[in-house]
Order: C-alpha cells, then sequence, then structure tokens
C-alpha cells in the first residue's frame, strides 16, 4: 500500500510540516492535466477529485461529486467482473489500466484510460484513480496499423516458411528417387541373376547375388532411417537418453563394425586419453561417430589413414575424425550442415545430404557442438565438443 511522506531540510534539522504536505500535493493535483480521483474501495465512493478531473466530466467544482461513484461516471457501470479483475490486480501490488467509456454532466461521452493503484488513508482502504482523455479513434487507428504491419511479418514469415517446405519437399523427392534407385536396380538384377543359378556348383554365385540384395536392403533402411530421424528432430519427438557408459568402448564397437566396408589399404586408427566413463546418450553417440567414420571412409581414397581421437579432461569430452579425402570447399562449409546439401565435389557419389544434419542435431541435444575445418583435396576434420555438466559429475562419482 501507499505510504507518502515529504520530507525536508533545514540547517541540520529535518521537518515533516503537514502544512506543507497538504500545500504541495493540493498544487500537484490541481496543476495535473489528468483527473486524479481518490475513491473508496468499499462502496466506490468518490471523497476527493482535482479541479481538472471537475472540468473533464462538465463539472465546475469538484463539490458537484458529493455522494457520487466512480461507477456512474462510466457508460454501464462497473460490472463485477470488472469489480474482480481491479481487486486481483491490486491485491497483487501492480497497476490496473483500461480503457473505458465514460460520460460527461451533458450525457456527452468519451473514451479515457483508466489507472487504478491501491493504497490506505488512514483506516479507509482506498483506490487512487488516475482518467487520461483518449482519441479513441486515433488510438484505435494506430493499433491498427501496428496490428497490420505484425500482420504482414507474419505473413512474410509464413511465405518464407512455405517456400522452404516447398524447396525441402523437391529436394526430398529428388534425392529419395536418386538414393533409392541404385539399391533397388541392385537388388533388381541380383534378383533376376539368381533364378540363372540352379546348379550347386552355382552356390559361390549365389551367395554373391544375397550378399548384394541383403546389403542393397541395409543401405535403403539406413535411408529411410536419415528421413524418419529429421522428421522426428523437426517435430521435437527426440530427446536424449543420457546413461553412465564407457565411450572409449562404445566407438570401438562402432569401429569393429564399420571395418568390413574399408576401401583396399584403409586404416582407423583410434587414440584415447583421460578417463572413459561419461554420462551421455550412447545411442547418439553411437550414430554421429558411425556417421563420420563413414563419410570418412567414403571420401577419402585406398590406402588412407583415417584418425579417431578422443580425449576428456574435467568437465569437457572432444572427439576429432580426421580423414585424408576429397576435402569440402570454403563455400560448401557454409551449409554443410544444411537438410538435403550435398558438396560441389560431392554430387556423384551416394548419399542423402541429411547425415551431417543429423549429426549437428544429436550433438546439439546432448549440450555439444560440431566444428569443421576443410581444405579441397586436403582431407576433412570434425571436431565435436560435449560440456558435460554438475550433474553428470555427481552421476560419475556417486558423491552428492
Amino acid at each position: 500500500m501507499l505510504t507518502t511522506h515529504i520530507l525536508f531540510m533545514r540547517g541540520a534539522a529535518t521537518y515533516s510540516p503537514a502544512s506543507f504536505q497538504q500545500a504541495l500535493l493540493q498544487a500537484i493535483s490541481a496543476h495535473t492535466p489528468e483527473c486524479i480521483a481518490v475513491v473508496t474501495q468499499k462502496d466506490l465512493r468518490i471523497i476527493y477529485i482535482n479541479e481538472p478531473g471537475a472540468r473533464l466530466f462538465g463539472y465546475k467544482h469538484p463539490s458537484s461529486f458529493i455522494n457520487k461513484t466512480i461507477s456512474s461516471l462510466k457508460v454501464s457501470p462497473l460490472s463485477p467482473n470488472e469489480l474482480r479483475k481491479i481487486k486481483q490486480t491490486i491485491q497483487k501490488k501492480a497497476v490496473f489500466i483500461d480503457e473505458v467509456k465514460y460520460k460527461d454532466e451533458k450525457g456527452v461521452t468519451f473514451w479515457g484510460r483508466l489507472q487504478v493503484n491501491g493504497f490506505v488513508a488512514g483506516d479507509e482502504k482506498c483506490y487512487l484513480v488516475q482518467i487520461k482523455k483518449i482519441d479513441r479513434a486515433k488510438f484505435t487507428e494506430e493499433n491498427q496499423v501496428k496490428e497490420t504491419e505484425a500482420a504482414e511479418i507474419e505473413l512474410k514469415q509464413l511465405l518464407k516458411r512455405e517456400k522452404e517446405l516447398s524447396l525441402l519437399k523437391t529436394r526430398f523427392i529428388s534425392t529419395a528417387s536418386h538414393e533409392f534407385r541404385t539399391p533397388l536396380s541392385t537388388i533388381l538384377s541380383s534378383a533376376y541373376l539368381l533364378q540363372k543359378y540352379v546348379t550347386t556348383e552355382d552356390q559361390p554365385k549365389r551367395d554373391k547375388h544375397i550378399e548384394r540384395i541383403a546389403s542393397s536392403v541395409n543401405m535403403l533402411i539406413d535411408i529411410l532411417n536419415d528421413f524418419l530421424s529429421v522428421s522426428k528432430i523437426e517435430e521435437g519427438k527426440i530427446d536424449p537418453k543420457f546413461v553412465v557408459f564407457n565411450f572409449a568402448d562404445n566407438i570401438n564397437d562402432v569401429i569393429a563394425e564399420i571395418r568390413p566396408v574399408l576401401k583396399k589399404g584403409q586404416e582407423i586408427i583410434f587414440t584415447c586419453r583421460g578417463k572413459k566413463e561419461v554420462w551421455l546418450d550412447p545411442s547418439m553417440l553411437r550414430h554421429i561417430v558411425m556417421n563420420l567414420l563413414s563419410n570418412a571412409i567414403k571420401f577419402s581414397p585406398v590406402n588412407a589413414i583415417i584418425k579417431v581421437e578422443a580425449a576428456k579432461k574435467n568437465n569437457l569430452l572432444t572427439l576429432t575424425i580426421t580423414d585424408n579425402g576429397i576435402g569440402i570447399s570454403k563455400q560448401d562449409q557454409q551449409h554443410l550442415f544444411e537438410r538435403f546439401f550435398r558438396g560441389a565435389n560431392a554430387a556423384n557419389i551416394q548419399g542423402t545430404g541429411l547425415g551431417l544434419h543429423i549429426v549437428k542435431k544429436y550433438a546439439e541435444l546432448m549440450s555439444g557442438n560440431i566444428q569443421c575445418e576443410s581444405e579441397l583435396e586436403n582431407g576433412t576434420s570434425f571436431k565435436l565438443s560435449f560440456r558435460l555438466s554438475t550433474h553428470n559429475n555427481t552421476a560419475l562419482t556417486g558423491k552428492h
């Protein structure tokens, strides 16, 4: 509630003269162009109104407001719902503000901006009411302009989003048709050739084509999984499942799984420093490493060395995968993590353009980030950093 003290200094003495306080308040009230009134909370009776307020409602003197209520000044009386809103606002020690239609002594209506504060005068709970006349038409026009501008901005954003979705749809159809064509053609041709190998001596040939079919089916599954992963990420349906696990074992398992697809003479060298236990999502980390290693193998020549370096120090886990492949231009690096993006020098190499987008999103979901360093024909290095929180350390050490 509001309590007012007016103090002034004279030499070393401090005074609070009631006469000066009253005179000052009257001067402020009389020279304020807005209507200022004091109203009892109990029955909304006006116990004070300044002269500008009296003139606002067409009266010559404030005494004309004796026995009037603030509600009687409105075109329609305050409803129970309006009173409840005012009381609730005041109870929160906030200021109630509204735009209200009033009528003056001659019945002429006008719009005013109402502002209500609560305070205590002696034993009486009161409202301090301020009313400022406003040009409703001008105010409405300004609001309409603002609303129109906001609508235009929203429409532009929606059109931009629609354009992006249309482009993504086109890229999706193009990518899907291109990526599905190769494995489906392989499955079809191998299935056709299997019909021709009917003797026992043809078993090695049958095995070869069965392996090609299985490999192509797995390729299709990987492509579909990428599409589904992107869809779930965009819809916010993927959440990390954090557990304590040995990240070095996790990476070694991925290397063992991917080793059969290495090109002739290619080698993966894995080094690890620091403690091995982390609090992350092992499935997401596995997907990240699998994707980056697959790219390193795909874009590197035969006999190439692929390095995987991991280190955990204090609350930071870093993982770097480096290859000696075809590299990525500076221009392409700016779009590297966008959906369906393919580098100019990778157009003829199989891929959906979704892998690195998913990698980045998975890293971010685990409070990590990814950076790329690359030069054309000089290889590529991806560095992941995961900032492990205090909660992670608690889970690892068991200390609380």
